[in-house]
């Protein structure tokens, strides 16, 4: 498997999976400098995103060659979109918080790349962050970065 600047799809779920499973074993050797409480939590999240890497790697090597398969390139716009937006997302959240820039990504990107049925994204997205509120907030009582919404989010939870 040549490393070329136009990776095929099998390549490219590799190389991507490769990249998570090196942030997953950064993540778990900074974790370590945590006290012994508050180091579980981040080192858990590490060994998930680890294995759920290597489960990829696996189905992708095991994966029969297809001389039909898209490469990552064949459509340099979309790829541009969606590396901006996950750009702009990251200094949004910071600027933000974490619920608008979501809303805001989690509808408009697949609507900006052609999904047009809204009646599955919107919903989709608004439970998609409900859980992570209250799986953050609620059951594991960890913070989420300061949000604009903060008033409204501290009435609910």
């Amino acid at each position: 498997m040549a490393l070329s600047f136009n990776p095929t799809r099998k390549q490219s779920e590799i190389g991507f999976a490769a990249a998570l499973m090196a942030v997953a074993t950064w993540g778990f050797v900074e974790a370590g400098a945590y006290p012994t409480q508050s180091a579980g939590y981040p080192r858990v999240l590490c060994i998930m995103l680890a294995g759920a890497s290597a489960l990829v790697i696996l189905r992708a090597a095991l994966a029969q060659p297809d001389d039909t398969s898209q490469r990552l390139l064949d459509h340099p716009g979309r790829f541009l979109l969606g590396f901006t937006t996950l750009l702009t997302y990251i200094v949004a959240v910071d600027l933000l918080g974490y619920v608008v820039p979501s809303l805001v990504v989690g509808i408009g990107l697949p609507v900006l790349l052609g999904y047009k049925n809204l009646r599955l994204v919107v919903p989709v997205v608004a439970c998609s962050i409900a859980v992570i509120l209250l799986v953050f907030a609620g059951l594991l009582e960890r913070p989420l970065p300061p949000d604009i919404l903060d008033f409204l989010l501290e009435s609910v939870l």
